[in-house]
C-alpha cells in the first residue's frame, strides 16, 4: 500500500523542520556563549549547577559584567576591565549607569578623553540623577577640576535639600574637603540655599578645626542663613572648645536686634524672659533637678509681659543653683541686679543669686541676699569684680541647703529685670 501525504501536511511539516532546526541552533549559541561567559567568571565555585549558571547568565548579565570589570582591575587587568562592560553598554546604551560604569572602566586605564565622553553621555541621559552626578563629580575631583566637580555636587545638594542625617549630603562635603572649597573661598557656589548652608556648618562642626567652624560660621552669617538652633549649635561648639568669648560673639552677633538691650546694655541674655528659652548655656536653663518647675509667667511681671516662675514641690532639702546663665564679660567692676517675688518660700534658707566664676581655679564667689516668705517685687543687688583672665560667669539662682531638720523647700519664686551693668 502506498503512503499517500496530503498536500497540505507538507508545508506544515516543513514549518515543524524548520522550527525545530531553529531551537536547536538557539540552543546551541546559548550553550556556547553561556559557556564562555561560565568560563569568564573564575570567582563563581566550580560546583555549582550548570543551571544556576545559565540563570546568572541570563537575569543578571549587567551584574556579572560588573564584577568582571572590578575583578579585572583588582588583578591589575586594566585594559580587558575597561572592555569587560562593552556589551553591557551595547545592549543599554540608554542608561546612565552603563556609562557611568564605561568611564570608570576607561578611567582606571587612563583614557581620561573617552571617559569623560562616558561620563558626559550620562549626564545627559540622567541630569536629576544624585547618584550619576555624585559619579561625574567624583570623575573630576580626581582630575582636580574643582569647578566641573563642583558644579554636579551643588545640583545634588539643590536637589536632596540637605535632609537631616542625609549620607549623600554628608559625601558631597567629604568632597568638598578634598577639594579646599572653603579655602578656595567657593561656598557661595558650592552651597545652593539655606538648608545646606546650615548642613554644612553642622559638618564642619563634627571636627575640631576651630578656625574652618569659625570661618564657615562667619560666612553663614555673612548670607543671613543663620537661625537660633544654628546660634545655639554654634556657640555650644565654641563652649565645648573652651572657646567662652567666640561663642559670646557669635551669639550675641545672631541675637543683636532684640529689643531688650542685649548685648549693648548689659551682656545678661533675656534678662526680662520676653523670649522663649532656648535652653543653650548663654540663656537661662534648667539643669535637671528633682522638686523644681520652672516656666515663663504671663500673668506675673515686674516689667515687660512675662517674669521666669520656679516653683519648689517640697519633696527635698535642696542645695539648688541649677537654672543658670553663662556670661561672657572683661574684667572690671559690675553691679548685678534682679527684681524677685515670692510666694510662701519656706525654711530658713531662701531663694536669691550667685555669680561665680565658671572656672573652678578661679576665686570669684559672690551672693545676693535670699529671700523667704512671701514678698512682693523686691531689688537684690550687689556689685562684683570681675579680674583678669575669668573669662566667664555664672548667673544662677540658688538656694542653700538648710541645716535645719525641718528643711523641706516649698512655695514660689518669680524673677525679672535680670542686669549686669558695668560700674568702672
Amino acid at each position: 500500500m502506498v503512503n499517500v501525504r496530503s498536500p497540505r501536511a507538507a508545508p506544515v511539516a516543513l514549518a515543524n523542520e524548520v522550527q525545530s532546526a531553529v531551537l536547536a541552533l538557539g540552543c546551541v549559541l546559548a550553550c556556547c556563549s553561556a559557556a564562555l561567559t561560565i568560563a569568564d567568571l573564575s570567582d563563581i565555585h566550580a560546583e555549582e549547577p550548570l543551571g544556576l549558571r545559565l540563570g546568572r547568565f541570563y537575569l543578571l548579565d549587567d551584574f556579572w559584567a560588573l564584577r568582571n570589570m572590578h575583578a579585572r582591575q583588582n588583578a591589575g587587568e586594566i585594559l580587558p576591565a575597561a572592555n569587560a562592560l562593552g556589551p553591557a553598554l551595547e545592549r543599554n546604551a540608554g542608561s546612565a549607569y552603563r556609562w557611568c560604569d564605561a568611564g570608570e572602566g576607561l578611567m582606571a586605564a587612563g583614557d581620561l578623553r573617552r571617559a569623560e565622553y562616558c561620563y558626559l553621555r550620562a549626564g545627559q541621559l540622567a541630569p536629576h540623577d544624585p547618584q550619576v552626578l555624585l559619579d561625574i563629580g567624583d570623575f573630576y575631583t580626581r582630575g582636580n577640576d574643582t569647578l566641573a566637580a563642583m558644579a554636579r555636587f551643588s545640583t545634588i545638594l539643590s536637589l536632596t535639600g540637605a535632609p537631616a542625617g542625609d549620607i549623600l549630603t554628608h559625601n558631597v562635603f567629604d568632597y568638598y574637603d578634598r577639594l579646599r572649597i572653603r579655602e578656595k573661598n567657593l561656598l557661595d557656589q558650592a552651597i545652593p540655599d539655606v538648608a545646606n548652608a546650615r548642613a554644612y556648618l553642622r559638618y564642619v562642626m563634627e571636627e575640631t578645626d576651630i578656625e574652618a567652624v569659625s570661618q564657615a560660621w562667619t560666612w553663614v552669617r555673612r548670607r543671613g542663613f543663620d537661625d537660633d538652633s544654628l546660634a545655639l549649635d554654634y556657640a555650644s561648639y565654641m563652649l565645648r572648645n573652651k572657646r567662652p568669648k567666640a561663642a559670646f560673639a557669635g551669639w550675641s552677633a545672631h541675637f543683636a536686634d532684640r529689643r531688650d538691650g542685649y548685648p549693648q546694655s548689659t551682656p545678661v541674655f533675656n534678662g526680662g524672659f520676653e523670649y522663649e528659652l532656648t535652653g543653650g548655656a548663654l540663656d537661662w536653663r534648667l539643669e535637671a533637678f528633682n522638686g523644681v518647675t520652672v516656666a515663663r509667667d504671663a500673668d506675673v511681671s515686674y516689667e515687660g509681659h512675662f517674669s521666669l516662675r520656679t516653683e519648689f514641690l517640697g519633696n527635698d532639702n535642696p542645695d539648688f543653683h541649677h537654672l543658670r546663665q553663662l556670661v561672657t564679660v572683661p574684667p572690671g567692676r559690675y553691679r548685678f541686679e534682679a527684681q524677685v517675688k515670692t510666694l510662701r518660700i519656706t525654711s530658713d534658707e531662701g531663694v536669691g543669686f550667685t555669680i561665680r566664676a565658671d572656672r573652678e581655679t578661679n576665686p570669684l564667689s559672690v551672693d545676693t541676699v535670699a529671700l523667704t516668705g512671701t514678698n512682693e517685687w523686691t531689688r537684690l543687688e550687689v556689685e562684683v569684680d570681675v579680674p583678669a583672665g575669668t573669662g566667664a560667669v555664672q548667673i544662677a539662682l540658688q538656694r542653700r541647703r538648710s541645716l535645719r531638720i525641718d528643711s523641706q523647700l516649698t512655695g514660689t519664686a518669680w524673677i525679672d529685670a535680670v542686669r549686669l551693668t558695668r560700674v568702672r
